[in-house]
């Protein structure tokens, strides 16, 4: 529901407590969406930010 409201996926804001990244269920969602094109890290870890960007904003204007 997330993504088609706004684009992202809400999972995005559900991070690890050792680490504060996603888990690997979360990468392997995007991957198989063909939302991450390879297994470089940088580019996973681009993909989560904007993801986490955009909930940041959605949340922050659809708050009520």
């Amino acid at each position: 529901r997330s993504y088609k409201a706004g684009g992202f996926f809400a999972t995005a804001l559900v991070v690890s407590k050792l680490d504060g990244s996603p888990g690997w269920g979360y990468y392997k969602l995007l991957k198989n969406l063909r939302l991450i094109r390879s297994s470089q890290r940088l580019e996973e870890l681009d993909i989560w930010a904007d993801h986490v960007r955009k909930a940041h904003t959605w949340y922050a204007t659809h708050n009520r």
